[in-house]
């Protein structure tokens, strides 16, 4: 018989860079000491330095001690050497999603570690079974993705098991979530998790706007806001540039087809003045245009918050996560601090009937690309009664 795996007391962190700097700045907040690694030794000193601006920032502004500045960089060690990481319980990959990469990391730290050590995987627009079928312990695999990066602070964990994850490996990555304050979001195996899958239909419906209305990207992003949104998405697409945001896009195409508008060969760049893509919108436009009639931009703000929830309901009738969990996340991640309800809460209070009735009116709006799903009918007829 297996013994149990022993509890998670020293993390390996690989990849350095500015994206995961915030994450390993939490797990040393919390005093777990981290191995950070990077085989490229300039991007590791460069978040090394990052690192210790950082801390020398907040020590001059009162926001930490001197004391505790020096612990918690005494519980950092920066390596260019994966031999580094023997003695960890729990090794995180934090490198760009790239398959062949992912998957040859996984074997090199299958080699140097054996099935003992858990191995957490952070995943944008792969999932966790492309890796796990080339790796000799897919059990101990499991997919991560943390929620609500700064300006705000860590507030959870996806945590995405995949097909032959081991229910202990999930019990185990729970439990150091949660000894992070971080109150973890169980995701089964599915394209892309919660927050990705939303942040794509976000990215995909804003750029399926008419011309006329996504060229004003600063006022798209304003116009969300008052509908609700913390997140604005012109914003944040030009925060994580055009291959991230690509390769969001497109992966999800593959499973759910052009509701998901990048094709593979289509840059992020073109598709922002692509008219392939704006075609049916902007005919629309016309048309009622021509007939006298104008829809604001408040309107069009709308209707994509709408598709936001649509995808949010699909997401809890496809089975990927729950109904809280997906509230709670769509509520850290999309909604920020100052609300106490997600998007699906927010639906249920706004009432599900009104929710159908604007999604079927966006959906004619956009020629029939967002339909609202069979679980909101049901809610709605279940509502109505």
């Amino acid at each position: 018989m297996t013994p149990p795996l022993p509890p998670v007391s020293k993390i390996g962190f690989v990849g350095a860079s500015r994206f995961t700097l915030p994450v390993v700045r939490w797990i040393l907040g919390k005093g777990y000491p981290v191995v950070w690694i990077d085989q490229n030794f300039n991007a590791l000193e460069e978040s090394l330095a990052l690192f210790r601006t950082q801390m020398a920032e907040e020590e001059r502004l009162g926001e930490r001690t001197h004391v505790l500045t020096g612990q918690l960089t005494r519980l950092l060690s920066g390596s260019t050497s994966l031999l580094d990481l023997l003695g960890c319980d729990l090794v995180i990959d934090g490198t760009r999603d790239h398959l062949e990469g992912k998957i040859a990391l996984a074997r090199s730290l299958e080699q140097l570690l054996g099935d003992r050590v858990l191995l957490g995987v952070f995943l944008e627009s792969l999932t966790v079974s492309h890796i796990a079928s080339r790796i000799t312990h897919p059990q101990r695999l499991i997919g991560l993705r943390p929620v609500g990066l700064p300006p705000r602070v860590l507030q959870s964990f996806e945590i995405i098991s995949g097909v032959e994850t081991a229910p202990e490996s999930v019990t185990r990555m729970t439990d150091f979530s949660r000894m992070l304050n971080l109150e973890p979001a169980i995701v089964k195996e599915g394209p892309g998790g919660i927050v990705n899958r939303l942040l794509a239909r976000l990215f995909s419906e804003v750029l399926l706007l008419p011309r006329q209305v996504r060229g004003e990207h600063d006022a798209v992003d304003r116009a969300l806001s008052q509908s609700g949104l913390s997140l604005h998405p012109f914003e944040m697409m030009r925060r994580l540039g055009e291959y991230e945001v690509s390769g969001m896009i497109t992966f999800f195409r593959r499973y759910y087809g052009p509701s998901f508008p990048l094709s593979e060969d289509l840059p992020l760049s073109s598709a922002i003045t692509s008219s392939v893509l704006h075609e049916d919108a902007d005919s629309f436009i016309r048309e009622v245009t021509h007939g006298g009639r104008t829809i604001a931009l408040s309107d069009w703000a709308d209707g994509v918050f709408l598709a936001l929830t649509n995808e949010a309901v699909q997401i809890v009738s496809e089975g990927v996560s729950d109904f809280n969990t997906v509230d709670r996340i769509t509520r850290i991640a999309f909604l920020g601090d100052s609300t106490t309800m997600g998007l699906l809460s927010r639906g249920a209070q706004r009432g599900w009937p009104l929710i159908l009735s604007g999604l079927w009116d966006y959906s004619h709006r956009t020629d029939g690309r967002v339909w609202p799903s069979s679980t909101l009918q049901l809610w709605a007829a279940s509502t109505r009664n």
